[in-house]
């Protein structure tokens, strides 16, 4: 590799020299490489694209604060805690944009597959096409989430946990037709491996927890919630509601930590974030009267 172009060997003293094309975001990548500060890992190259991975070694931060982290369908809710357990505040992230792609895509494939329906090899090329257009999409909007939530735990230096959904398919697969398509597009393990690595490069620790209860146990006394409208769960023993987000961040602090402190009912923050990666700021109690309104 020599700057923003890569030469391959074709033979004995023979090379191609290909143009890369690159971004502002990339070419920070390649001036800290030309500086010395990475070092560059295998290139992969494919039809219609050149993957340039770039490592260095990174010494974990003493971490000051845990952020705990729970990754939902249309949001990504967290909660910041300091060494002692108090929560300095609680945030929920609104990705409904990620579904939004989704079904927009999806509506667009029945389309095509009824077009196409008589010329199997052009609805695979089409197919093949718009599955490229809609990974991107949502990649790119995923990776600008993660960059929200790590920029986050960085300014707090907080180690952070999120719950291990590895085996979360399984349970996925035994719901009803039209549930298992909808949640079978969810990029939960994606946006985690975007918060993973980012974290890392930062010097900032991840861990994972068994989920088991996060969403469903009061983290003050451990009974069981009950529901109370949508999103909203109740504490009998406790009388306390709490929005089923801020729980699940709870009790992943309370698996991983010990038991927290000043623990939060409904998010301090909510944030729209939008396809340029921005965030909006939203009232709470406006955003959750919207989202409370029956369906």
């Amino acid at each position: 590799m020599r700057g923003e172009r890569i030469r391959i060997v074709t033979a004995p003293r023979k090379f191609v020299t290909i143009e890369l094309v690159v971004g502002e975001y990339q070419r920070e990548f390649i001036e800290g490489w030309r500086r010395g500060k990475y070092d560059i890992g295998e290139i992969i190259i494919k039809r219609d694209c050149i993957i340039v991975p770039f490592k260095r070694k990174v010494k974990l931060k003493e971490p000051r604060a845990v952020m705990t982290i729970d990754v939902n369908e249309k949001n990504v809710t967290y909660t910041v805690f300091d060494r002692d357990g108090d929560v300095i505040k609680s945030v929920r992230l609104d990705i409904y944009k990620v579904k939004r792609i989704h079904e927009n895509y999806s509506r667009k494939r029945q389309k095509i597959q009824e077009k196409l329906a008589k010329k199997p090899k052009k609805l695979k090329e089409v197919m093949h096409k718009y599955s490229g257009r809609e990974r991107r999409k949502i990649e790119d909007y995923l990776h600008k989430v993660s960059v929200f939530i790590v920029r986050e735990a960085t300014r707090y230096n907080a180690e952070i946990i999120m719950e291990d959904l590895k085996n979360i398919r399984d349970s996925i697969n035994r719901k009803r037709k039209n549930l298992r398509r909808r949640l079978n597009r969810w990029n939960f393990r994606k946006l985690q491996f975007f918060i993973e690595y980012k974290a890392k490069w930062n010097g900032l620790n991840v861990k994972y927890i068994e989920p088991n209860g996060s969403s469903s146990l009061c983290p003050i006394c451990g009974c069981r919630l009950n529901p109370k409208g949508r999103r909203i769960l109740k504490c009998n023993r406790c009388e306390i509601t709490f929005d089923r987000d801020i729980v699940a961040t709870l009790n992943l602090f309370k698996s991983g930590c010990g038991e927290p402190r000043s623990p939060r009912t409904l998010p301090d923050e909510v944030w729209l974030i939008k396809p340029d990666g921005t965030g909006e700021l939203l009232k709470v109690d406006e955003y959750y009267e919207k989202l409370l309104k029956p369906p």
